[in-house]
């Protein structure tokens, strides 16, 4: 079992953007997505996902995906998107994500 990590740095801007997002119940449709991601050394890559939704404020998931782009594990819904995120795989590693 290894650990993982990576930091994502994100423009001031769309952050902002994503702040109002999560606060707010007109700023993103049920359609509308903002997605980063991050690839580690082993082929894993994290999608730490900003989601609208309608008739609510949007949120937040982060979704492991296989070297194959096979979805492996995901978060339960939140109301942030920076800080840490943290996924595991099938065989015990654990991948970090802290997003800044």
């Amino acid at each position: 079992m290894a650990t993982f990590r990576k930091t994502l740095k994100v423009k001031a801007a769309r952050l902002a953007f994503i702040d109002k997002a999560l606060n707010s119940t007109d700023m993103m449709g049920e359609d509308d997505t903002i997605t980063e991601t991050v690839t580690f050394d082993n082929g894993y890559q994290v999608d730490i996902k900003c989601c609208g939704a309608q008739d609510d404020e949007a949120w937040t998931e982060a979704v492991l995906f296989d070297p194959k782009g096979n979805q492996v594990a995901y978060t339960d819904p939140s109301d942030r998107f920076t800080g840490k995120w943290y996924l595991a795989d099938d065989r015990g590693n654990t991948y970090i994500v802290t997003v800044q």
